[in-house]
């Protein structure tokens, strides 16, 4: 189900990208990352986090920004990166909360999780 869906997001994405529709472009990076990441792929899922991160600055949506630190931050927790997931997570929560985001709870609940409180 997970190789189906990216089929369809990266079909959507290049419509998105002819079209010049950036946030669409940016929403549907941070999906496939959700897509690979459901899937085990964690390179892949990297990849389109970091696409999001670029394509979220580029049409200035700073939830798609948070959104795709928040995936960044989450792979570095599960590769054991407690550096890079303060990093990512860290800029997720700004994010968060500067949109008053009830991701933000989630975002702390990892920054504060057992593999460091």
């Amino acid at each position: 189900q997970a190789a189906e869906g990216v089929g369809h997001l990266r079909e959507a994405l290049v419509v998105f990208t002819e079209l010049d529709l950036r946030l669409d472009a940016a929403m549907t990076f941070n999906g496939l990352g959700d897509a690979h990441l459901e899937a085990g792929d964690w390179s892949a899922a990297w990849g389109a986090y970091q696409h999001a991160v670029d394509a979220a600055r580029l049409c200035g949506s700073p939830f798609e920004e948070a959104r795709a630190h928040h995936g960044l931050g989450l792979i570095a927790l599960d590769r054991g990166d407690r550096a890079s997931a303060e990093d990512h997570l860290g800029a997720a929560l700004v994010g968060y909360e500067a949109l008053d985001a009830p991701q933000a709870t989630t975002v702390r609940d990892a920054l504060a999780g057992p593999t460091g409180s």
